[in-house]
């Protein structure tokens, strides 16, 4: 490949992987930095996409005296890489919902002064929980803006971020089923995104045409008592709307049976 040229950034990056000061530097088609020996650990086991942008990574190149060449452009020699084109498959075996994961993310920085839960999925799957981090370190303002919207909805983040019982589960994504895979939970999940996009609308719209916020104040406990209502009344209502169809069926059966029944007398009766 011909070389390319690249613009060294002003300031050393963090890598996304170690979320360190990059030392030995190498460089993505998407122009995004990575320390040296973190992302060829990556491409070795698999990986095939940028961790911050998802890019398609088809070459990449060292850059030889990162450190010294900052706010420079220099030309480089990219390496191509050839392989499936796939985001990597992480120890689950299943590919890890990593749009979740990134939101549980930022609903425990936004519920929570120590950070147990983004602790016990590095423990799990060190490689896919630094690059979710680095996408979120990648927009540290955007960031930032979420979790405060999350924050504005206080009762609704305590009583979701109560439920993340991930101790006795073996993956991320087992935890990631496990917790979205009760019904009140999804709910709650849903809710809280909803009304933090809603704040972050408001706030965006309060910066450029002033005044007030307004936030809806919930009582978490109400809205989950609401949700087991609504739960119970679908509930009854499918059970009517079975026991319906079962009845209208049954009819059906019995006309069927009885004319079926008239019809052999008959021919019986002209037969003889």
């Amino acid at each position: 490949m011909n070389p390319v040229q690249i613009t060294i950034p002003r300031e050393i990056p963090k890598c996304p992987f170690t979320q360190d000061l990059v030392m030995e530097a190498i460089i993505g088609i998407c122009h995004h930095f990575f320390e040296r020996e973190s992302f060829l650990k990556y491409i070795d086991s698999g990986g095939r996409n940028c961790p911050l942008c998802r890019k398609k990574v088809e070459w990449y190149a060292e850059v030889p005296d990162f450190r010294d060449l900052l706010d420079k452009v220099v030309l480089v020699n990219p390496i191509k890489l050839e392989g499936e084109h796939r985001v990597k498959i992480h120890q689950e075996a299943t590919s890890l919902e990593e749009g979740i994961v990134h939101n549980l993310f930022l609903i425990e920085k936004a519920a929570a002064a120590e950070h147990s839960f983004f602790g016990w999925c590095l423990d799990k799957d060190r490689d896919a929980t630094q690059g979710i981090q680095g996408r979120i370190n990648y927009d540290p303002v955007g960031s930032e803006s979420q979790i405060q919207a999350l924050s504005s909805q206080g009762a609704l983040l305590k009583k979701l971020y109560d439920s993340f019982d991930y101790e006795e589960c073996e993956t991320i994504q087992e935890f990631v089923n496990k917790l979205l895979g009760k019904e009140l939970n999804f709910f709650l999940y849903n809710l809280l995104l909803k009304e933090a996009f809603v704040h972050q609308t408001h706030e965006s719209a309060q910066q450029v045409m002033g005044g007030e916020i307004k936030t809806r104040d919930f009582n978490a406990d109400q809205v989950i008592n609401d949700a087991e209502y609504g739960k119970k009344v679908r509930a009854v209502v499918g059970f009517v709307i079975t026991l319906s169809l079962i009845i209208g069926i049954s009819r059906k059966i019995f006309r069927l049976s009885s004319f079926i029944k008239r019809h052999n007398i008959f021919m019986n009766n002209q037969s003889v």
